[in-house]
């Protein structure tokens, strides 16, 4: 375990030595972000004793996802691995890494559950969070995962979902594993996991959704254009059938 009065290198732990430099004050940063920082460093010396661990490696996993997987579209982009922003590091890496002890299935879970993201545009936030939705579709785990990109309409919810499928259509090997339901648009990805199970990640509206959903995650993306909750409320519901359901919020400052 990493205590935060240790200095890290971003070699051994990019997350804490990210955190560590928005503590001391080397990176500026906002109020909430600082104190998810401050938060990061407290929990690696206190949070064993809350039932809390730190799992470095899920961490890396997710975080080396991206660049060893990804590839970017889009003018000066496109077919480039997507290398995260180190303050995207910490996010990524607080997601899957932070880990809580669930007595109900004996097992370390994700201790996180919802993520709210807010930055200016441009900055990548709906790149990123197609990332988040391809991993959790093809290296989670997580048997006949439903992964959703939700918006109040359509159209506004195929923008999230329009930058997976390209990501999906420049990387070699998520081509080769993921394939694409329809064409122009592509409505559906589909991923078979090693045991033969059938995972999906579509797009999905308040205006035409499918009863029942049961989301491993959802992904919302300008929440300040929904009118409502009706559509994240929806997608909740359905996470009482997952044993560590995301939910991730973005938009812009």
């Amino acid at each position: 375990m990493t205590a935060p009065d240790i200095r890290v290198s971003y070699e051994e732990d990019p997350v804490t030595a990210w955190a560590q430099d928005v503590v001391s004050g080397e990176i500026v940063a906002g109020p909430y972000i600082r104190g998810a920082a401050a938060r990061h460093l407290r929990d690696l010396k206190e949070g064993p004793k809350r039932g809390l661990k730190w799992d470095l490696a899920a961490a890396r996993r997710a975080i080396d996802f991206f660049p060893k997987v990804l590839r970017l579209n889009g003018g000066q982009f496109e077919g480039k691995p997507f290398h995260l922003h180190p303050s995207q590091t910490f996010r990524i890496g607080s997601l899957f890494g932070w880990k809580r002890w669930d007595a109900k299935s004996g097992a370390w879970l994700r201790r996180f559950r919802r993520f709210y993201d807010e930055e200016g545009k441009g900055n990548g936030k709906s790149p990123m969070l197609g990332g988040i939705g391809l991993y959790m579709l093809v290296a989670d785990g997580e048997p006949r995962a439903e992964i959703y990109a939700a918006a109040a309409k359509k159209d506004q919810a195929r923008i999230l979902f329009d930058d997976a499928v390209a990501m999906r259509d420049q990387s070699p090997g998520l081509k080769r594993r993921v394939s694409a339901q329809g064409e122009n648009p592509v409505w559906q990805l589909t991923y078979r996991g090693r045991t033969g199970d059938k995972r999906f990640f579509k797009p999905i509206s308040a205006e035409k959704s499918p009863s029942g959903p049961r989301p491993h995650c959802a992904l919302t993306d300008e929440v300040h254009e929904h009118p409502n909750r009706d559509v994240i409320d929806m997608l909740e519901r359905g996470f009482k059938f997952r044993k560590q359901p995301l939910l991730c919020m973005a938009t812009n400052s």
